[in-house]
């Protein structure tokens, strides 16, 4: 992290998954899901643990230095219009 020194305290993660709706729903759909109607469930979105797994090995080494500081863990998937991964870490050691 530019400018900042690698976390080596316990530290909270949450994380948040955003995913367009599937091309191949139709308006009505899409619009519900976008709307927070339907939950993000889909095979193609992968597990949210996996995906969690995804964003600790991106962590580790850059934001803080293990994994295994990790003692809190929250992840969510949305389907929204912009893709992308919402990442939050809070050093539980400043608090």
């Amino acid at each position: 992290m530019a400018g900042r020194d690698i976390i080596k305290t316990p530290v909270a993660i949450e994380t948040v998954f955003y995913f367009a709706p599937p091309k191949s729903w139709s308006q009505k759909q899409k619009t519900m899901a976008l709307g927070g109607e339907l939950w993000a469930i889909s095979k193609w979105m992968g597990d949210v643990d996996n995906l969690l797994k995804q964003v600790l090995e991106i962590c580790t080494g850059v934001v803080f230095e293990d994994d295994i500081q990790v003692v809190e863990a929250t992840s969510e998937r949305h389907y929204s219009k912009n893709e992308g991964t919402l990442v939050n870490i809070l050093d539980l050691g400043k608090i």
